[in-house]
């Protein structure tokens, strides 16, 4: 059945008012980004890598270390581990007094652990030297004998205590990270305000408005590449991904 050209008429008018609602979004967009979303950005692609690998076992021992692995490196990686991540958290920029805090609380234990190590490095030192004349073999020794002495129990909460990170400086990186994951959701709510003026001012339909929201998803993946400066690309769209799955879920699309 041929068409006519009313018809054809109507079919170019809807194609064409479709491209234009998506066009204005996408111009309104462009031009409202910056100013919305833009210190957001700038924060994300500061403190990604930092987030994303931001697991204790990285500044301090690998699981497979025991207690004896520790003793016996006299804790010279996890005092190097932690002078680490001293220093990253030095790299996280100003954002608000929240951030503020909890850096300064984490770089407070930070110090703390690091002055205790220097007291267990001093003990084990001393310890080597003293055992190491007698029939105990110094400190490995030692431990040797008071694992002879003591229950399966209590050897498995020695190891346990004696192998983690320290439990200050655990909690407040942990406490960092959860400040930062939440500046995170704030970009997700900048981004659905940014969306909402673009519905507010160009009406679109659904079918538009998931458009809409694609193209959005879109500019911020781009402003985020323009402005990271790692080569860890596995970080960077991990963190996008999580960002936008988070806002999918908390800002769903609707029909009004």
């Amino acid at each position: 059945m041929r068409k006519t050209t009313i018809q054809i008429l109507i079919a170019t008018m809807l194609l064409t008012g479709c491209k234009n609602s998506v066009k204005q979004a996408d111009e309104y967009f462009q031009q409202q980004s910056e100013t919305v979303i833009g210190d957001e950005i700038i924060f994300l692609t500061s403190t990604i890598n930092f987030l994303y690998y931001a697991n204790p076992t990285n500044y301090w021992y690998p699981e497979e270390y025991t207690f004896q692995d520790i003793l016996d490196d006299k804790y010279q990686r996890g005092y190097r581990g932690l002078t680490r991540l001293d220093e990253e958290i030095h790299t996280i920029p100003d954002y608000d007094t929240e951030v503020t805090e909890a850096i300064t609380d984490l770089e407070k234990e930070i110090s703390a652990a690091k002055k205790e190590i220097k007291k267990k490095q001093s003990a084990i030192e001393n310890m080597n030297g003293l055992f190491g004349m007698m029939t105990f073999g110094g400190l490995s020794g030692l431990m040797d004998f008071g694992k002879a002495l003591s229950t399966e129990e209590e050897r498995e909460k020695a190891e346990e205590q004696g192998r983690a990170m320290p439990e200050k400086v655990k909690i407040s990186l942990e406490n960092l990270t959860d400040v930062l994951f939440g500046k995170y959701r704030t970009l997700a709510d900048k981004m659905y305000e940014l969306e909402n003026g673009a519905f507010e001012k160009v009406k679109p339909s659904f079918d538009e408005k998931s458009k809409i929201r694609y193209n959005l998803k879109m500019l911020v993946r781009e402003k985020v590449r323009q402005q990271y400066n790692s080569q860890d690309t596995i970080s960077r769209d991990e963190m996008i991904k999580q960002i936008f799955d988070y806002y999918d879920k908390e800002f769903k699309l609707t029909n009004q």
